[in-house]
This record gives C-alpha cells, structure tokens and sequence, in this order.
C-alpha cells in the first residue's frame, strides 16, 4: 500500500510519547547512485577502448549521459540502444566490483531529493535514527561515513551500522540488527529498496512498520501485499 512522507511523520507524531527508532539503507534509499555508477561504466570504456573492436562502443559510452543508472549495467546500455558487446561481456564486471564496493568512489553517489529534510524532521521528533547498510566496513566504512558526515547526516546522534566483513549476508545480517532494536514499547521503522530484505524482515518481524522504497533496485522479488511502499521523500511542501 502507498504511503507518503506526510503520512509517516504524521505516525510519528502520534507516537511522540514512545521511544522510536527509524532505519534507513543507504544505497538507492539514502543515496541515488547514478553518478558512482557512471563514472565507472565511463571509467571502464576510457580504460578498454583500444580492446579489440570495442572503440566505438566505448565512444558510444563515454558520450552517454545516464541520469537514472538501473541495477544492472546492460540495462542502462540497452535504455542508450548501446550493444552489449564481448568486451563489455568479458571484462566489465571484475573492473566493476572492485570500484563499486570501494571508499574510492562513494563520493559520487547524490542524495535522494527530499532525504535530507525528512531525516532532519525526524531528529527534531526525537526519533533515533540509524543508517544500516549492506557495505561493509574494511572496503566501504571510512567513504561512508565521511560521505554521510559531508551531507549533515550525521551530526545529531544518528547511527551507522556496516556489515563486519563483506561475506555476510545482507538480509541476514540487517535482521540481527532489526532484532537488537526491537524492544518493548519501541517503535520501529525499516526503510529499504531491496524487496527481499523488506520481506526478509517482515516474514520475522510482522509487527513493525516495514516500507518498501520504491526506486532502483535488483527485481528479484516483489514486496508483499502488507508493506508499505514510498515513492519520493519529497513532501507537498518541498519544491
């Protein structure tokens, strides 16, 4: 069901008299990360134009201009009409995932537009706020949060929570959070974008106020017909 940001700071207003906590991921939630996203694909092309016959295809790429990069790389080529070709096949990903998943390139990612008022809202209603991510510390956790503090995202007490080691799963692991934070009398929030980690969530936790953040994310599961789905952090006011 859809609910707006108007929506949820009214339910916290009517809670104001309980202890609350409310749960952001970061990735495509907190930040879009079109930007991250296309200077590695552009960064790959510049690196792999003279491989093979793929020069026209890398000029195709670095011409590109992305403005809402998709999870998977070849979509965001198929929306350009840019063919997949063997070099990209080949060598894309193994050059992806060491920037991806690096500090390096975490200064990129721009935050969602309405993001940074309704977490300051949220502050003032003395919410507790915790940004819980599926990175992980040794490779992400400095860039997080240097970015984060860079934003005015954390300056109020809100919390950062990464994942110790980047085997762990993510659903997993935000659940064992979920849970250390479900207490009595407290009312919990969880925000995400990944469906399988709302539904993760909601299949142990049916009591707290699961949403589904409706932006880019994989597809590989739909959120169930009980949560909650928002679309935009911008409320009627914002311009």
């Amino acid at each position: 069901m859809q609910i707006s940001i108007h929506d949820i700071l009214s339910l916290v207003s009517k809670h104001s008299s309980s202890e609350q906590v409310f749960i952001f991921d970061l990735d495509s939630t907190i930040y879009d990360l079109t930007r991250r996203q296309a200077k590695i694909i552009k960064e790959f092309a510049s690196n792999y134009k003279h491989e093979g016959d793929f020069l026209p295809i890398a000029e195709r790429i670095l011409q590109a201009d992305f403005q809402r990069f998709p999870f998977f790389a070849e979509n965001a080529l198929k929306e350009k009409r840019i063919p997949i070709h063997p070099v990209f096949k080949k060598y894309f990903y193994p050059f992806w995932y060491e920037r991806f998943f690096s500090n390096e390139y975490l200064y990129h990612d721009e935050l969602e537009p309405g993001v940074v008022n309704f977490v300051k809202k949220l502050v003032q209603m003395n919410v507790q706020v915790v940004y819980l991510t599926g990175r992980d510390m040794p490779r992400m956790g400095e860039g997080t949060k240097d970015k984060l503090c860079q934003d005015g995202l954390l300056q109020h007490g809100e919390q950062l929570v990464l994942k110790p080691n980047k085997d762990m799963v993510d659903r997993e692991f935000k659940l064992d959070v979920v849970l250390s934070m479900h207490e009595p009398g407290k009312k919990v929030y969880f925000l995400d974008n990944e469906a399988s980690n709302n539904n993760y969530i909601y299949t142990h936790l049916p009591d707290i106020m699961n949403i589904f953040y409706d932006s880019v994310h994989s597809e590989s599961e739909q959120p169930h017909e009980d949560l909650y789905i928002l679309s935009s952090f911008l409320s009627h006011n914002d311009s």
